[in-house]
C-alpha cells in the first residue's frame, strides 16, 4: 500500500530519512505552504520567500526525479490552513498504510504531528534526523543524571565520537579542547555578558548600506518574477 511522506521547509535534503526506501510508484510526496506554519510567530516576509522558494525549487526537482509531489502553495482561501488538515485531506483521497517523516526540529510542531495516529487515525512514523551528529536521544542518555548541563562537555564527547579535531590518540588537536581560560575566575569573566560602557565593550555591528540595500532589491526583485512561480 502506499505511504504519504511530509517533508517540512526545513528538511529540504534527498537524503532524508523519510524519503529512505521511498517507492516512487506508489508514494505520495506531501509538502505545503499553510498559514497556520506562516504565522504562529512573527516571521520577517522575506524570510517566507526565501523559504517558500526553496520549497518549491526542492518539489520540482523531486518531480524531476520520479517521485509523485502534493504541493500545496500559500494561498488566504486554501480550505487546509495546517499541515494537519493537509495531511487529512491527502489520507481521504489516497487511503494511505502509513505516514513517514523526519522529526523535526521545533517542539510545537512536534508535539502535533507525534498525535497524528489518534488525531488522523493513520500509522505516523516519525524517523530520526540523520543530518546531525547527535540525536536527541543521545543527548538525553549524556544529559540523564547530570546537575549541570554545560555544552562544553557534551561538545567534547561529540569530538570523541567522530573523531572531528582529535589526534589518532584521541587528544584534541593543538592540545586544548578549546581558548577558554584555565582558572576558574577568568572562565567566568569569559562567559560574562559583554559590557555595554567603558573601554572594553562589544562594538557595534558594522552595517553596510550598500550591500542591504542589493540584497533586498534582489529578495523583492525574485518574489515578483520566476523565483516564487
Amino acid at each position: 500500500m502506499a505511504n504519504l511522506i511530509l517533508i517540512l521547509a526545513d528538511q529540504l535534503t534527498p537524503s532524508l530519512s523519510a524519503l529512505e526506501g521511498a517507492d516512487r510508484d506508489t508514494d505520495s510526496i506531501v509538502m505545503a505552504e499553510v498559514h497556520s506554519e506562516a504565522s504562529y510567530t512573527n516571521h520577517h516576509k522575506k524570510k517566507l520567500i526565501l523559504l517558500f522558494s526553496a520549497m518549491r525549487h526542492f518539489a520540482s526537482q523531486l518531480k524531476a526525479d520520479g517521485y509523485s509531489v502534493h504541493y500545496q502553495r500559500y494561498h488566504p482561501d486554501n480550505t487546509a490552513q495546517s499541515l494537519e488538515q493537509v495531511m487529512a485531506e491527502q489520507i481521504k483521497a489516497h487511503q494511505p498504510e502509513r505516514i513517514i517523516t523526519t522529526e523535526c526540529g521545533e517542539w510545537r510542531l512536534h508535539d502535533i504531528i507525534s498525535q497524528w495516529h489518534e488525531t488522523l487515525g493513520v500509522t505516523t512514523e516519525i524517523r530520526p534526523d540523520t543530518r546531525f551528529i547527535a540525536t536527541k536521544q543521545e543527548f538525553a542518555d549524556w544529559a540523564e543524571g547530570r546537575k549541570q548541563l554545560r555544552m562544553e562537555y557534551f561538545y567534547r564527547e561529540m569530538r570523541r565520537k567522530t573523531g572531528l579535531l582529535m589526534t589518532p590518540e584521541q587528544k584534541p588537536e593543538g592540545g586544548e579542547w578549546n581558548t577558554m581560560p584555565k582558572t576558574a575566575a577568568n572562565g567566568r569573566e569569559n562567559r560574562r555578558r559583554p559590557r555595554r560602557s567603558g573601554s572594553n565593550r562589544m562594538p557595534s555591528p558594522k552595517k553596510s548600506s550598500t550591500w542591504l540595500r542589493s540584497t533586498s532589491a534582489t529578495i523583492l526583485a525574485a518574489a515578483t518574477t520566476s523565483i516564487l512561480r
